[in-house]
């Protein structure tokens, strides 16, 4: 039997009555009534006694309704528990970056937002980025430069700087600004080497044509309690980078070179159909991204420059 049919005798059941159910059911007494006929020739009982258009469930029909309400409750709690499903994939957000410093400055203000989305982050480099972009294993990149890919497309975020941070005993603290190469006889802490995650230290130096002395490689947390204390530099992005605001007697120089500059780009296949958590993020981005910036410019923030929002 088809579940309409289980649907149909139920209201039939309630109302004993096949005009007053035919009207419940917004279908016509004869095509109620043809149904009726129809169940009963399946199951081999009849199930109502009738008197006129009045029904009267008998032994039969009793036996038949307590199974038929279960079957009708069973395939609604089945639609309900899909919806629910469905529901919480329209609000589930799959991201990823390059950098965890990338959604320092922002991911917060956007949870906070939206907070009964559900949100899942994963660092990757740019090659997986792209491949996990095209396959839809994840719906946005946040990462520095953009993924060049004819399947992808981009929008800026911001334009950040990389930047050198030293404490207030270092040598280099009299400097507000300056060229990478006057660090080239620097000691240097940096974050461990992985294969394929560049480090800023080493692209920099890359650049301006000289190794890096790097003394001391750890994780961030380490290297923030050394830091105070010995007489190292550490490199990382002006606006991204918000960890050594933490401590104190702590100075932040700016670097000049024109290959210090970066933007930060989120990605995504232009393909995409987003679900309700990606566009709120679009949303987010576009209208409330640029006036958490300027609202952090305007309290002083920052230590050398206002952000360079990408307009």
């Amino acid at each position: 039997m088809e579940l309409l049919q289980y649907y149909y005798f139920n209201k039939m059941a309630e109302f004993e009555n096949l005009s007053r159910a035919a009207e419940a059911l917004y279908v016509s007494q004869p095509s109620l009534s043809k149904m009726l006929s129809r169940i009963e020739n399946e199951v081999g009982f009849p199930l109502f006694d009738r008197h006129g258009k009045s029904l009267q469930l008998n032994e039969f029909g009793k036996a038949f309704l307590s199974h038929s309400q279960q079957i009708v409750n069973h395939s609604e709690a089945i639609q309900e528990a899909l919806n629910q499903v469905a529901h919480a994939a329209n609000r589930r957000l799959r991201m990823a970056s390059s950098n965890t410093s990338l959604l320092n400055r922002w991911l917060y203000d956007f949870i906070k937002k939206a907070p009964d989305l559900g949100l899942r982050h994963t660092i990757l480099n740019d090659n997986q980025a792209v491949m996990q972009l095209l396959s839809g294993e994840i719906d946005y990149a946040i990462t520095l430069g953009q993924l060049v890919h004819p399947e992808l497309t981009s929008q800026l975020l911001w334009t950040d700087c990389y930047q050198v941070v030293a404490n207030d005993h270092s040598c280099y603290a009299h400097l507000e600004e300056a060229y990478f190469s006057a660090f080239k006889e620097a000691n240097f802490f940096a974050l461990p080497q992985k294969p394929d995650f560049p480090r800023y230290i080493d692209q920099l130096a890359k650049q301006a044509g000289f190794v890096p002395r790097i003394i001391f490689e750890s994780e961030i947390e380490l290297i923030l309690e050394i830091l105070p204390s010995l007489d190292a530099l550490i490199v990382c992005l002006e606006q991204s980078d918000t960890f050594y605001s933490r401590l104190e007697g702590i100075c932040a120089i700016r670097l000049l070179d024109p290959f210090a500059a970066c933007d930060v780009f989120i990605n995504w296949h232009k393909d995409k159909q987003h679900n309700d958590a990606g566009k709120m993020l679009l949303s987010y981005i576009t209208e409330d991204l640029p006036n958490l910036f300027l609202k952090e410019s305007q309290l002083g923030k920052q230590r050398h420059r206002h952000p360079r929002y990408a307009e």
